[in-house]
């Protein structure tokens, strides 16, 4: 639970003296609120929270309209390689939410890759965390959408957590 990279100002002015005095790439893991420096990175990791906007609104606190528009414009750019990602809370963002998603995404362009993460149990929230058969059943349901649809599945919270999470916002 990281803060999006693309808040900080001084991101691009990093990324082009890295990319300057190294033979590098980068990859930037977004969720769309600002555009991404789509000059200086190489590969954008989109991750759509919800397309339905009272849900995006309601998980993130703000409106998804200027993220898809983002999502859009980034997929344009052809010097950038896009994948997307979602994460997959049942009950919340459910699987219809998840096929909303994908028809969006392959409303811009059906080759885009697609990963569904299963949600991890976060303490103090209430949502579970699905179980593999419902992951690798709503991965095949979204294949037939976007066929380069892959997910990540943990174990079913059943892992103890190393360390305690504490929310800070």
């Amino acid at each position: 639970m990281g803060a999006e990279p693309v808040c900080d100002p001084l991101l691009p002015e990093i990324l082009a003296s890295l990319k300057q005095s190294k033979s590098c790439s980068f990859t930037l893991l977004t969720n769309g609120k600002k555009p991404a420096p789509l000059s200086i990175v190489d590969q954008v990791i989109f991750s759509i929270k919800a397309i339905t906007p009272s849900l995006h609104l309601d998980y993130t606190g703000y409106d998804n309209k200027i993220i898809l528009r983002n999502f859009i414009e980034t997929a344009s750019c052809k010097s950038v390689t896009l994948h997307t990602e979602t994460v997959f809370i049942p009950d919340y963002v459910d699987e219809d939410e998840v096929l909303r998603i994908a028809e969006f995404i392959a409303s811009v362009d059906r080759s885009i890759p697609f990963r569904i993460d299963a949600y991890l149990p976060v303490q103090g929230l209430p949502w579970r965390c699905p179980t593999v058969e419902e992951i690798q059943s709503l991965r095949d349901r979204v294949r037939r959408i976007l066929p380069n649809t892959s997910c990540l599945y943990g174990d079913e919270g059943k892992t103890e957590l190393a360390y305690e999470i504490e929310r800070i916002f």
